[in-house]
């Protein structure tokens, strides 16, 4: 019998007649039971779920509606060799699992009814093995290694014996007791397979706290209180899934406070202060941090205190992390709070994330894929980072002063690949990056240039879905942030630098979805450019950026004095390496360079911009600059910098500009399909023809 044919038989049977049979029997068993086949459980389909649904099914089994109600797992397996399956449910939910394991339902069609041959608390993972009793093979717990367990609490009539259940054919009479067998000397019992209360992680960790549910580990404390009226202290989390079912998790809002030795609290100010894990607001939850059997995901949590008293040195976090657990029709319940505790912390304080081996035993069909950190590993790199369906590097990083001010900015370049065999999509939580030097200084999101470029952003009210990755691709997004202070502070070498990263998802009817947010955070970044390699159609052309559709190589630059201001003309060529039409457009006064001195030349007066294509603001797009398969075109940047005869001259630069690919729709409207962030650094003298030009620009503008 077909499984399908099986469950509409079973639902037919089930109104026709109930029947509910709720014992277990207790036979104890001369010869030791051996294993025939581990039983593999699988999410339940939607057919599956409404064939157990029916009100004559829920009567053959109490437990059954409860288990149902609740994440669970389901089996097929003949156990009396009929040629017709039983139905095996498994409960997956905390409240439905405990110290002594999980309830099981055995369901059986039998002349045009449904009868439950078991209905008990058992100890996972499950096998069916050879022997049977009264017709029909029993169930056993099995360990890792698929051995039959065996109970191990000394003093009990059960002490020693294997853990077997038989089906119980007539018994009303039911009992807790399984059918044991005696054994050798008894052996630890194993953790259940979808209980909470994995193995412990922690160890001798330092900084490391964990529960029955999770570990959660400090792997980066930051204390930023000198010389700044806002003293800011920053934690990042490391969190470990210990279960062997999906978990979510959700910081409990209002929670977290830092106190310091000196007793000054420091609390979270604002939604940007907690990054990578959703909050639970009363009964509202954001149920986006989802954590896989085994996996490890970071969250950031931000603590500021405003007070002009002495500040400490080491410092105490508290927080609260919650259970949640998704119902059918999207419903959530809110599950068990647990309060975190780490003392001791000290700036710059870290430890590495607390891990394990991943389970031995194969996970249910129906559980997600291994993620990123799983199938590509960052290696030694520190700059890397694995997040969910992506791997991050930092390939980049350029710090400059805003002329008009005493601003100075740092802008970071992350590689984002896909490694997966789909697509995915990602977004830039708005607000979210920040940077600190090796002085201290925070660099935050403070002026219009600063944010993402090359990436969509993500807020409350809307998801730009651009930046979307093939499988097998990868794409580049740079991330400004800024500081204001005077021209005498020192400006750092090194930089940790955090941002949050939103995993999206379209939905019918042109809606976004965030599915969940990774914060990533890098240490020791340098200010010089860490890696230049672009795509292969930029081999042996140092100047040259190749991302998507086109490649983009500087073929000259000149730099040439206008009094004080200094101008600087870059001349570059676009070429499209596809097979189809292309239409690019030049993002308004994203263009910047940055010379080796940190000055910073941009669109800033007359003459300044972009000549060869057209122009894409926030309410038009001029999509003028057509390329057709395999041809190119030249766009000349210009742009400029203010300065006093005093100021040193730069010999290297770095360009930077955003670049976006266009398609005209059927109502003749523009839109931009993707922005692209156009990036080479190390433009130095030492280029063809570079030196000669600019010193023949300088000699023409003096003696004119």
């Amino acid at each position: 019998m077909s499984r399908s044919n099986m469950f509409r038989g079973l639902v037919s049977a089930a109104i026709a007649a109930t029947m509910s049979l709720s014992g277990v029997a207790v036979t104890q068993q001369e010869s030791r039971f051996t294993v025939n086949h581990v039983i593999h459980f699988t999410v339940p389909s939607d057919e599956q779920r409404a064939a157990l649904s029916t009100r004559a099914l829920l009567s053959a089994s109490p437990p059954l509606a409860s288990i149902i109600a609740e994440p669970f797992f389901i089996a097929l397996e003949d156990l009396n060799d009929d040629g017709s399956e039983e139905i095996i449910v498994a409960a997956a939910s905390s409240l439905n699992c405990g110290s002594g394991g999980c309830v099981v339902v055995v369901l059986e069609h039998r002349a045009g009814r449904t009868v439950a041959l078991l209905d008990q608390n058992l100890y996972t993972p499950l096998a069916v093995t050879n022997e049977k009793i009264d017709g029909y093979r029993a169930l056993a717990s099995v360990d890792g290694a698929g051995a039959i367990a065996v109970s191990g609490k000394p003093g009990t009539p059960t002490s020693g014996l294997q853990l077997v259940y038989p089906m119980s054919l007539s018994r009303p009479q039911r009992t807790t007791q399984p059918a044991q067998a005696p054994v050798p000397p008894a052996v630890p019992r194993p953790a259940p397979r979808f209980a909470p209360g994995g193995p412990p992680v922690c160890g001798v960790q330092p900084f490391c706290t964990e529960n029955l549910s999770f570990a959660a580990t400090v792997t980066d404390f930051q204390a930023i209180l000198q010389n700044t009226p806002m003293k800011t202290v920053t934690v990042r989390l490391a969190i470990r899934n210990k279960q062997d079912r999906p978990l979510i998790l959700g910081y409990v809002n209002s929670s977290g406070v830092t106190t310091d030795d000196r007793g000054n609290r420091y609390v979270i100010s604002g939604d940007q202060g907690v990054q990578g894990i959703g909050q639970i607001r009363g009964n509202q939850a954001d149920e986006k941090f989802r954590l896989q059997p085994g996996e490890t995901s970071d969250a950031r949590f931000e603590f500021v205190w405003a007070g002009q008293n002495i500040f400490g040195v080491t410092f105490q976090v508290d927080m609260a992390i919650r259970e949640i657990e998704v119902l059918p029709g999207n419903q959530i319940r809110l599950g068990r709070e647990h309060a975190l505790h780490f003392s001791g912390l000290a700036d710059k304080m870290r430890s590495a994330p607390a891990t394990t081996a991943p389970p031995s035993s194969p996970l249910p069909v129906g559980t997600a894929p291994p993620t990123a950190s799983d199938t590509k590993d960052c290696g030694q790199n520190a700059l890397c980072r694995t997040a969910g369906p992506f791997v991050a590097q930092v390939v980049g990083l350029t710090r400059s002063q805003l002329p008009t001010s005493a601003a100075q900015v740092v802008q970071v370049r992350v590689r984002f690949s896909n490694p997966a065999a789909a697509p995915i999509m990602l977004g830039y939580v708005r607000d979210t990056a920040v940077a600190t030097d090796n002085f201290g200084r925070r660099y935050a999101v403070h002026f219009g240039t600063d944010g993402a470029k090359g990436m969509g952003i993500v807020d409350r009210s809307a998801a730009d879905t651009q930046f979307v990755l093939p499988a097998g691709g990868w794409g580049e997004a740079a991330f400004a942030v800024s500081v204001v202070g005077n021209q005498r502070d020192l400006v750092g070498d090194t930089f940790n630098f955090d941002v949050t990263v939103a995993q999206l998802e379209s939905l019918p009817g042109g809606q976004n979805r965030t599915v969940r947010e990774y914060s990533l955070g890098f240490s020791g970044v340098s200010v010089v450019a860490i890696d230049s390699s672009t795509a292969a159609a930029c081999t042996g052309k140092p100047r040259c950026y190749g991302e998507g559709p086109f490649v983009a190589e500087i073929t000259g630059i000149t730099r040439s004095v206008e009094g004080q201001r200094t101008p600087i003309d870059v001349r570059v060529q676009v070429r499209n390496v596809t097979s189809q039409p292309l239409i690019l457009g030049y993002l308004a006064d994203s263009v910047v360079i940055v010379d080796n001195y940190g000055q910073r030349y941009a669109v800033r007066q007359f003459g300044d911009g972009v000549r060869g294509i057209g122009e894409v603001d926030l309410n038009h797009a001029d999509p003028q600059f057509v390329l057709k398969p395999g041809g190119s075109g030249n766009v000349t940047f210009v742009v400029s910098i203010v300065t006093s005869p005093s100021a040193p001259v730069g010999t290297s630069f770095t360009f930077e500009a955003i670049v976006a690919h266009l398609e005209i729709l059927p109502s003749r409207q523009v839109r931009t399909i993707r922005e692209y962030a156009l990036y080479v650094p190390n433009l130095t003298a030492a280029g063809p023809g570079l030196l000669n030009q600019l010193l023949q620009g300088i000699q023409k503008r003096k003696g004119a």
